[in-house]
């Protein structure tokens, strides 16, 4: 199947506000990168909410060929600048080893705490992973909505991010 000849055109109208002002035409922002062709699938697939996430005022168009070939065309430079770094979060999986602040969306008895990296990355923390003394109150520790530091230690069987808090330099408001 030839990806190309289904990569949708999407584009979101703004309201009026975001028009230029009359008689002015701004002149169209273009920037072309690549990415994983591993990853385009998954891009494909999202490139709506990439869109829909810079808000009703963006005018943005993607166009992406399968061969990871990554085309933003947009009328303002802010905003092409913003879809070009939600793609790229949305192409590249998080690395072992790297550190990220995290948002705590949901508390797993007996399990640990599912973090949000970013829109389209979440990972289990697990209650071992979680550093307080008494492993009883570490519901008590964390609460939905609360910012943490994570380090991503691996994938799980299933291709979950699996998360430590032991390895990562807790956040001001994660204290």
């Amino acid at each position: 199947m030839d990806i190309d000849k289904f990569s949708p055109r999407l584009a979101i109208a703004g309201s009026p506000a975001s028009q230029p002002a009359a008689g002015t035409d701004p002149a169209p922002v273009h920037i072309t990168f690549h990415i994983d062709p591993d990853r385009v699938a998954d891009v494909l697939h999202k490139q709506a909410s990439v869109i829909r996430s810079l808000g009703p005022d963006a005018h943005v168009r993607i166009e992406i060929r399968n061969d990871g070939t990554v085309t933003l065309s947009a009328d303002h430079p802010t905003d092409i600048a913003e879809a070009q770094r939600r793609t790229m979060l949305l192409a590249t999986e998080p690395l072992v080893g790297s550190v990220h602040d995290g948002t705590v969306v949901e508390l797993i008895e007996f399990c640990g705490a599912m973090v949000e990296l970013n829109p389209w990355h979440q990972g289990l923390l697990h209650l071992s992973k979680i550093p307080v003394s008494d492993r009883g109150s570490w519901t008590g520790f964390l609460e939905p909505g609360q910012r943490v530091k994570v380090t991503v230690i691996g994938k799980s069987v299933v291709g979950q991010l699996q998360l430590s808090m032991l390895d990562a330099r807790p956040t001001e408001d994660a204290a």
